[in-house]
């Protein structure tokens, strides 16, 4: 009988042991390294989960890659991820959002606390460059959801400097589609329909003018809105150009 319960034990742990072996390891995690980055865009937010049983992982920290798509403020941010409908939990998990440049140097490092629910890192961005995301879990929790996504405030660029320069009035034009002049500057002056200026006549501005049509040797702006004078011989056209110009 020992000899049968032993014999009947050992084929008990065998197969225990032969079912262990069977089992498929867990699926590789892709993006646990800078290397192994995912590249994400700035349009919308990504949704992922992290559980790190031990310090040996799987799933402790999850790694992305994005690109600003110019010149700005651009703040990183990392939430607990609820389902629509589901009940938050009671407590907030400490994701940690940290943000570095591809060569590894850090810019910033926030965490997820109960006072504050969304970590933030903000980056001031002055060329155009890859930047480094990770969101890491500690040690021996429950999974957990979090949501990543972007905020991006572009900076526009300067408007170009103009100058205001000034020419004579050759000709005025009084038709149904309202009033224009003809003045002695052209393309080689830098003018450009949709310029705008205004009329003046010593210190006082007699009207609001856009160029509509340009020449060689003239162009043609219209008259926007009721004149508070009269177009005379002294009257000359006063219109913004290009700074860089003659």
């Amino acid at each position: 009988m020992r000899l049968r319960a032993a014999a009947l034990a050992a084929g008990a742990l065998a197969a225990l042991l032969a079912a262990c072996a069977s089992k498929p390891p867990p699926p590789p995690d892709t993006d646990a390294t800078p290397e192994t980055a995912r590249s994400l865009a700035l349009s919308a937010p990504h949704l992922d989960a992290l559980q790190c049983e031990d310090e040996t992982g799987p799933d402790c920290v999850d790694w992305f890659r994005f690109r600003p798509t110019g010149p700005g403020t651009l703040r990183v941010l990392v939430a607990m991820h609820v389902a629509e409908g589901a009940k938050p939990p009671a407590t907030t998990p400490p994701f940690e959002l940290a943000v570095t440049d591809e060569a590894g140097a850090e810019l910033g490092r926030a965490t997820t606390t109960a006072e504050t629910p969304i970590a933030t890192v903000s980056l001031d961005v002055r060329e155009p460059k890859a930047y480094l995301a990770s969101v890491r879990l500690p040690t021996g929790g429950e999974r957990e959801a979090y949501r990543l996504g972007f905020e991006a405030q572009l900076r526009t660029a300067p408007p170009p400097a103009t100058k205001s320069r000034r020419w004579t009035v050759l000709e005025v034009d009084r038709g149904a589609a309202g009033t224009s002049v003809l003045i002695d500057g052209g393309r080689a002056d830098a003018l450009a329909p949709g310029q705008r200026g205004r009329l003046v006549e010593g210190s006082r501005t007699l009207g609001r003018v856009v160029v509509v049509e340009v020449f060689e040797e003239g162009a043609r702006a219209r008259v926007e809105g009721a004149l508070s004078g009269t177009i005379t011989a002294e009257t000359v056209a006063e219109i913004e150009v290009p700074a860089d110009t003659r």
